[in-house]
């Protein structure tokens, strides 16, 4: 049983590889039940990403948030938070989208490339939902008008702040 589950796993980051993300999630989702450890979260992780490319936005979801509740787990693999942020952002949950996209920010800040990735999402999903109250309350113009501008402002604020880091991790100061 365990050498079928390992052989799963091993075709699942083939197809991960391949990009091809709905017939990883399918393969991996006929995995046994993964491990309380590292390996079984990482496991776990995979999967997510995959049902995330897959558009199946609520496994994905079921998926990350129990990674979240493992303190060491996220500190190691921080792209949890970041996923899950954009898993948010894709079912239209943008103040959660926007809480965890901050929360990847903070703890993406050694690695920059997915870190600037997370402050364009974060800035996205703050205008999205900027934009969204406009079309509902057409009344409050203005202020959303100024959420959408507090929106674009944050955007610059983050990219500043991530060159400033990498500036400052150049000289070896970071």
């Amino acid at each position: 049983r365990s050498d079928v589950a390992a052989t799963r796993l091993l075709e699942g980051y083939s197809l991960f590889a391949q990009a091809r993300w709905t017939a990883g999630y399918e393969l991996l989702r006929s995995l046994p039940r993964r491990a309380d450890s590292d390996g079984g979260r990482d496991t776990s992780l995979l999967m997510a990403y995959l049902a995330y490319k897959s558009l199946e936005l609520e496994e994905a979801r079921k998926l990350l948030e129990p990674l979240l509740r493992v303190p060491d787990y996220l500190a190691r693999r921080p792209a949890a938070a970041y996923y899950l942020g954009r898993v948010h952002f894709g079912i239209g949950h943008f103040r959660d989208a926007i809480e965890l996209l901050n929360r990847s920010l903070v703890l993406l800040r050694d690695n920059f490339d997915l870190a600037r990735q997370a402050a364009v999402a974060f800035a996205a999903a703050a205008v999205t939902r900027s934009i969204g109250a406009m079309a509902i309350s057409g009344g409050a113009l203005a202020t959303n008008l100024a959420l959408v501008r507090a929106g674009y402002v944050k955007l610059i604020a983050l990219n500043a702040k991530l060159a400033a880091q990498d500036a400052f991790r150049l000289m070896g100061t970071w």
